[in-house]
């Protein structure tokens, strides 16, 4: 049986490798320089801090109890790293920022990242929001948030595309 959780300082403690010990979004400046118990600190006072200002930081995925796949989102200005992208093109004022969305390796290819992504949305529309965003590469799937061929299977459209630092990548967005 799937189940879908909110993200939240309850079910952070489910959070599974390599995520949890992943600040790239939250704190650039110490992502690979901290142990991951630092790390993992650093990400459960992100949260704790985005969920008094926005009511939604992102949803973990589980399959028969055990967490499975994992989403990050939120508005971007909760998210320091979103500054470096800007050279690209900002998120748009309207929209949700999807900063992760990660389906543990023995799990990929059963459509979880799909399912995820859908209760991503649903919760984020639920929310009164107009659209959702994030930057995918168009070059790799290993992509903190996605390839972007998956995000436009899921119905989002290339806003705009760039190479940056040798990679290519989009903004990608879907509209409610």
């Amino acid at each position: 049986m799937i189940v879908s959780k909110p993200l939240d300082t309850t079910t952070i403690y489910d959070l599974f490798s390599p995520c949890r010990a992943c600040v790239y979004w939250e704190a650039p400046e110490q992502q690979g320089l901290i142990r991951e118990e630092e790390a993992f600190a650093l990400k459960k006072a992100w949260v704790q801090t985005t969920l008094k200002t926005f009511s939604t930081c992102g949803r973990l995925l589980y399959e028969g109890g055990i967490p499975v796949a994992y989403a990050q989102c939120c508005l971007p200005r909760f998210l320091k790293g979103v500054e470096e992208y800007t050279s690209l093109t900002p998120v748009s004022p309207d929209a949700v920022f999807i900063s992760c969305l990660y389906v543990a390796e023995t799990y990929r290819a059963r459509g979880l990242g799909t399912y995820l992504l859908n209760e991503v949305i649903s919760q984020v529309k639920g929310q009164g929001w107009k659209a959702l965003e994030t930057y995918s590469r168009d070059d790799s799937p290993n992509n903190c948030s996605g390839p972007t061929t998956f995000y436009v299977k899921n119905g989002f459209s290339v806003f705009k595309r760039e190479e940056w630092e040798g990679t290519v990548f989009s903004l990608v967005r879907r509209q409610f």
